[in-house]
């Protein structure tokens, strides 16, 4: 390395090194580099991805059945040998009555404590059970009546009380007597009473969607039941309605709707169903859902809660933030081009010169196209503005440029630039857009888009 002497005051001499001069340089651009690369506004980018979006609105509705209650013709303990959602036949044993209650107890101490259970019947426990235990929310604590009601049902079941000979005669030497009650009518057996089991869809209120004023007896073994009352109900039809509640907006998205698909709260069931607006008698008009399966899967509840499918689009998903309006001139359908080898876009356009007029195929990048019109820019940078001539191919017919519309979209940044790439929104919520994919012009899968275009327009370089 190099260096100079240079005398200094009072005829001493200093030694320049070129060295540290060449590290002073580079130790302040490298300085001014991080500098002026913090001082730069940070660009956030988003990748596009596939989504759809499920409408937020909840539904609570009511479900009517056809609904037979079956009254018990003497006072004392019932004890049933089926458990609710089971098909009965007309005629077959549905549970048994015993005035002093001795028959509980005996069946406590003497069958469903050493009950042998068959792996099928261990299956339909465990899947009572996880049924009860994914539906279970603190809000919904007396559906644990239900769950025990019919595990004790099921249990007798099992034991086949009924058809047990040995078992009839250890009670009679106990000294027991009890009384079979058998099903008037076939149909699936339901063990909760609540009122609304001669309610057809018309007499529904608004005073009814009202939770906190609902009341629903819970039926099950070893119950003391009265004279003439309530002790179970046979659902003789699998088809069942829905009634819900209607706001403007619901009449007014649902008009016309023949078919819903609906989902229900807490469940990975989904089901088609008929939609028709039915008139209460108080006046309202409620939506009304006729479905013909599931039944048995909601024979306990009275409330569902559920959410309407119908119209849910797929798509993909962009932040409402990215999303920016710039206009285009518009030149009708019919004028697209390609010039020569070229496989690209582009249109005719009329160049004046000193020598004269002649036609120049100019590649274009289109931005959209409908059945109508081509869409392309016209910056300053463009060589098409309004005022200018472009040639429809293979004839003389010409059309000038000035009429303009406006597209939404986004800045696509794949190339380290922006591009403008239309979007059609299929549907929206508060932070996002659903857009329509596999669009000639617009957005793929993984694109990188700017989520926040603000001060940025077409073509800027982008660093990210």
């Amino acid at each position: 390395m190099s260096s100079k002497h240079v005398q200094g005051l009072g005829g001493r001499r200093y030694r320049f090194n070129i060295g540290i001069l060449v590290f002073v340089i580079l130790f302040a651009y490298v300085i001014f580099s991080a500098f002026t690369s913090f001082k730069k506004n940070k660009i956030n980018f988003y990748e596009v991805t596939e989504g759809s979006m499920t409408p937020n609105t909840e539904h609570l509705g009511i479900i009517v059945r056809k609904e037979s209650v079956m009254t018990t013709p003497k006072a004392g303990y019932v004890n049933y040998f089926v458990s609710a959602g089971k098909k009965v036949r007309v005629g077959s044993e549905i549970y048994s009555i015993d005035e002093t209650g001795a028959m509980n107890s005996f069946l406590s101490s003497n069958s469903l404590y050493d009950l042998s259970l068959s792996s099928e019947n261990a299956r339909r426990l465990q899947k009572s059970l996880r049924d009860f235990s994914i539906k279970y929310s603190d809000n919904s604590f007396t559906t644990t009546y239900d769950a025990k009601a019919s595990i004790n049902s099921t249990l007798l079941e099992f034991a086949n009380v009924s058809g047990s000979d040995a078992m009839q005669t250890a009670m009679e030497q106990s000294g027991i007597s009890f009384s079979r009650e058998y099903a008037p009518v076939a149909g699936v057996l339901g063990l909760n009473i609540d009122g609304f089991e001669e309610r057809d869809i018309q007499s529904i209120t608004e005073e009814d969607f009202n939770k906190e004023s609902y009341h629903v007896e819970h039926m099950n073994s070893g119950k003391m039941v009265a004279t003439d009352s309530p002790v179970c109900k046979i659902i003789t039809d699998e088809n069942w309605e829905i009634v819900f509640r209607l706001s403007d907006e619901d009449k007014e998205k649902l008009a016309g709707s023949g078919n819903l698909k609906i989902k229900f709260k807490g469940s990975s069931i989904t089901a088609d169903c008929e939609y028709q607006p039915v008139n209460s008698i108080d006046g309202n008009t409620y939506g009304r859902l006729y479905l013909n399966k599931y039944m048995v899967d909601y024979i306990n509840d009275r409330y569902i809660t559920f959410n309407i499918e119908d119209g849910t689009r797929t798509g993909l998903k962009i932040p409402k933030s990215a999303v920016v309006t710039k206009t285009f001139l518009t030149i009708p359908e019919g004028f697209l081009a390609r010039g020569g080898d070229d496989t690209g876009e582009g249109f005719y356009k009329e160049v004046y010169t000193e020598a004269g007029t002649s036609i120049v195929y100019i590649p274009t990048t289109v931005y959209y196209s409908d059945s109508e019109n081509y869409y392309i820019d016209f910056s300053s940078e463009s060589d098409f503005q309004p005022g200018d001539y472009v040639v429809r191919p293979g004839t003389n017919e010409r059309y000038k440029l000035g009429v303009t519309a406006s597209l939404d979209g986004v800045y696509n940044i794949n190339k380290g630039y922006t591009v403008f790439r239309q979007i059609d929104v299929l549907d929206s919520n508060d932070e996002y857009y659903i857009v329509r994919k596999n669009q000639k012009y617009g957005l793929n899968v993984y694109d990188h888009i700017l989520f926040d275009p603000t001060d940025i327009h077409e073509g800027d370089f982008i660093y990210q």
